[in-house]
């Protein structure tokens, strides 16, 4: 186990204070300002855990989930998206609130399209962008809006 110093500093930058955490192979890390939890992700043999900390840097919950990593992580108002894929190539999105709870998930089989994709995340949902330079198709897809999937 590694330790990191995880701190909460005012608005004039003036150190409130410093907690200790003990995590391997951190990925991510996320703050959710509304419900001000931390989000801190780590990968260990290829299974990602999701950590959620509250404002003062105690220990709200964990969830795992096995063969997966995760790419992208964002924050939308109280919940966050992470985007990610398994082994086998299939990318997975996963909408969670701020307790690390899956509100809702969507698995999307682009393979084809994987390193020209973009997730791009807004105040009203989450969206897969996707250029294919075979055929020059551009597509935008909308994967969440108003807590549901589409």
């Amino acid at each position: 186990m590694n330790n990191y110093d995880i701190s909460l500093f005012d608005n004039n930058l003036i150190l409130k204070w410093t907690k200790q955490i003990q995590l391997n192979n951190i990925t991510n890390a996320l703050f959710l300002s509304k419900t001000k939890t931390l989000i801190i992700t780590n990968n260990i043999n290829n299974n990602e855990t999701i950590n959620t900390y509250d404002y003062k840097g105690d220990f709200l919950k964990s969830i795992t989930i096995s063969n997966f990593k995760i790419d992208e992580i964002i924050a939308n108002n109280d919940s966050f998206f992470v985007q990610g894929k398994y082994d086998n190539g299939i990318s997975k999105i996963l909408k969670l609130d701020n307790k690390a709870k899956i509100l809702s998930e969507e698995i999307i089989d682009y393979t084809n399209y994987y390193e020209q994709q973009k997730f791009i995340v807004s105040k009203d949902g989450y969206f897969l962008c996707y250029y294919n330079s075979k055929n020059g198709i551009f597509k935008i897809s909308e994967i969440f809006k108003n807590n549901k999937s589409s």
